[in-house]
């Protein structure tokens, strides 16, 4: 073989060289984009803001079946993976194989900031606040840019009971994002706990009316229901109330609170209240419970429906479940907790004659 050969051969085969390591590159790079562009992607994305988590997990485990290191899918099912521990509350079950999920985009990219924020909500969940800001924080050292990861924490801050920490990293997450809903609403029910409405509905007037978040927008009904049942506007609240009702049917929270409304039109009435209402409202109660069992706000309503009734030992027995689920109630914060516990004490104290 003639040198003008060799040197023929010898720069085919280095440019083969070159294209299979740019062919590589680029599909390793690609891998962040393709879930996205996806067919099973693009629906994944839609189910999960449509609460249809099922949905995104299904899809997004298919997808990561012939694609296991796809950073965005492995990070859409962990994401998935927590946002059902939470709405069905099986935190612990789904916050671990969230945890799990994103340890594997670890393993890819030691440094996705995305992939720490997403550890840290699933401690979150699971009350481990700690380790929760712990990760929160990795993810803002890594991406101090990121609106979302500065909202988390701030969200974790907020249940730990710490205001002025969860508004400081609230309002930097407006900083470099004025359009980041949680934040707003965030604020907004800080301001409501505080008794100061005209801020907090200042607040809910900023949040997008187009947020794709069911979840969300269903909490930012409830917030204004919320507002509006403090300011004895109980038809506005029941309005609000039935609005998150439509769009998360299954929430416990919304289903007691729309109950609990209810009740208080009936004996704004001012007459004798229908037995039958009262048992309706109280199936309603109970079927609330049995979506979330810790949700304290459903055992202290139905404890107050029964003394309505005259059941005084039925009463006793709900406000006394009521106190031993606030430890595991996650929609309390820290602060919250100990106020709701000295209010069951004295819902404990009351004293009822007649006994059904």
């Amino acid at each position: 073989m003639n040198k003008t050969k060799k040197i023929w051969l010898w720069s085919v085969l280095f440019l083969i060289l070159i294209l299979g390591i740019i062919f590589c590159w680029f599909s390793y790079k690609g891998v962040a984009r393709s879930f996205n562009k996806s067919p099973e992607g693009i629906q994944a994305i839609a189910d999960f803001h449509n609460n249809d988590l099922d949905g995104a997990i299904n899809k997004t485990e298919s997808y990561l079946n012939n694609n296991p290191k796809d950073i965005s899918g492995l990070l859409l099912l962990a994401t998935s993976y927590e946002q059902k521990g939470s709405l069905e509350f099986k935190e612990k079950q789904y916050g671990d194989l969230a945890i799990q999920t994103a340890n594997k985009v670890l393993a890819i990219d030691s440094n996705n900031a995305e992939a720490y924020r997403i550890i840290g909500y699933a401690y979150e969940i699971e009350q481990n606040y700690t380790d929760a800001i712990s990760n929160y924080s990795k993810s803002i050292s890594l991406d101090p840019k990121s609106a979302l990861a500065l909202e988390s924490r701030g969200h974790a801050y907020y249940l730990m009971g710490d205001d002025k920490k969860a508004t400081d990293d609230f309002n930097a997450s407006l900083t470099i994002n004025p359009n980041m809903d949680a934040a707003l609403l965030n604020l907004a029910r800080i301001s409501y706990n505080a008794g100061d409405n005209k801020t907090a509905l200042e607040y809910i007037a900023r949040v997008s009316d187009t947020n794709p978040s069911v979840s969300l927008m269903s909490d930012k009904d409830v917030l204004s229901g919320l507002i509006k049942e403090s300011a004895f506007d109980i038809d506005g609240a029941l309005t609000d109330f039935n609005k998150a009702l439509a769009l998360d049917s299954k929430s416990a929270y919304v289903i007691t609170n729309v109950a609990i409304v209810k009740m208080i039109l009936l004996l704004e009435k001012g007459k004798t209240i229908d037995g039958n209402e009262i048992n309706k409202l109280m199936a309603d109660i109970e079927r609330s419970i049995a979506i979330d069992p810790n949700q304290t706000l459903s055992y202290v309503t139905l404890g107050k429906m029964k003394v309505l009734t005259g059941d005084a030992k039925g009463s006793q027995e709900e406000f006394q479940k009521a106190k031993e689920v606030v430890p595991y109630d996650i929609t309390l914060s820290a602060s919250q907790k100990k106020n709701t516990l000295d209010d069951i004490d004295g819902l404990l104290d009351t004293k009822i004659t007649k006994t059904k």
